[in-house]
């Protein structure tokens, strides 16, 4: 999906990344309700972060991981851990990064915060600092870049961290760019509004967008440039929202409509854009072994290795990602792997789960995760 009027935001961005580069930490938060942009920017935040020389460290939050403390902190840390050697391991836990082991460590000792409990009670300071100076000492290393999607449904300590640490970016080259939907039911509004808040945290709101960003995008997917009166239909229908845009400027191209203003009453009668809808068509489309796995990748996540994934889709490794790559050639996936287009698509895919075989779902991919 093209990213259009979105100027401002990714100057901000950009801003942010050289800062970081420049040993001048800062915190991003793309704020605002779903559909609006918030995934695309922060793909681009990813890409202007790379650009600038950071590393970058990336997480998605989910509803399944919300009762595992730190959860997020692990998606994020984790990888850099475990590919370092034992000498760099050292370093970085060297000193008061030392009491990030407790929840980091696979081989903490008993009575750390880690582990696979429900429960999230609020981490010591002495965790909160250790996490600190491990995020602290990773940047040392080379300027970091933290990416959070779907911050909303964050872990409480991991949510908790993150305000702790953007607190703390003063003279530290690192970059935290967070996605967060507004009124989202179970989100901590308080420890939300005390990360937004803090003394070098920015906060963006994206707006819907105008007839002409509308025009612009509509155009990419109609496969030429609508006119006025069918562009302002398709706003006044969507709100200007960029994904329903997306889906009702897809929904007229199967259609046969090419944006004319003679095929306003047709646009007309394809309704308001359901995307729940929608994606369920497209996946019936594709054949059970696209559903099998659309359904499993919504409920394990990125974090999901392929055999996971074909695991809960109950297929071969090889049907499994010949199921992901016509997904991705709809839409549905990111090329190359079990990443959805966009947030509210995997909320789509999981919706049209039956309750019971949802539920079964939920099950074996914990237990499956949880197992790894």
């Amino acid at each position: 999906m093209a990213i259009v009027e979105r100027d401002s935001e990714l100057g901000v961005l950009a801003a942010g990344a050289r800062a970081a580069a420049g040993g001048e930490g800062a915190v991003v938060l793309l704020e605002g309700v779903a559909g609006i942009g918030k995934t695309a920017l922060l793909r681009q935040g990813r890409a202007v972060a790379e650009d600038a020389g950071l590393t970058v460290l990336a997480g998605v939050a989910s509803a399944l991981d919300r009762d595992f403390p730190f959860g997020l902190v692990h998606q994020l840390l984790d990888p850099e851990l475990e590919s370092a050697g034992g000498e760099r391991r050292a370093r970085l836990l060297a000193g008061a990064a030392g009491q990030a082991a407790s929840v980091l460590d696979v081989g903490a000792a008993a009575g750390g915060q880690g582990g696979s409990g429900a429960a999230d009670p609020a981490p010591t300071h002495a965790v909160l600092h250790g996490l600190y100076w491990l995020v602290a000492n990773l940047a040392e290393e080379r300027p970091l870049a933290l990416l959070v999607d779907d911050l909303h449904w964050a872990d409480l300590s991991s949510l908790r961290f993150l305000e702790f640490l953007g607190r703390r970016l003063h003279g530290l080259p690192v970059l935290v760019i967070g996605a967060t939907r507004v009124g989202e039911p179970g989100a901590d509004a308080e420890l939300l509004a005390a990360l937004a808040g803090g003394p070098a945290a920015r906060v963006l709101r994206p707006a819907p967008l105008t007839t002409d960003g509308a025009g612009v995008l509509l155009a990419t997917t109609l496969g030429e440039q609508p006119e006025p009166t069918f562009t302002a239909a398709s706003v006044e229908a969507t709100g200007g929202n960029p994904l329903l845009l997306n889906e009702l400027a897809r929904a007229a191209a199967e259609s046969g409509l090419g944006g004319r203003e003679q095929e306003v009453a047709r646009l007309a009668e394809l309704g308001s854009p359901d995307l729940a809808a929608a994606v369920e068509r497209r996946l019936s489309a594709l054949g059970p072994d696209a559903v099998a796995v659309a359904r499993a990748a919504a409920v394990l996540g990125e974090r999901a290795t392929r055999d996971d994934l074909a695991a809960l889709a109950r297929l071969d490794a090889v049907a499994a990602t010949a199921a992901a790559d016509r997904l991705a050639r709809a839409g549905v996936l990111e090329a190359g792997g079990w990443t959805f287009v966009h947030p509210l698509v995997r909320e789509a895919a999981q919706a049209s789960v039956p309750p019971g075989e949802r539920a079964d779902l939920h099950g074996r991919a914990a237990a499956r995760l949880s197992a790894r």
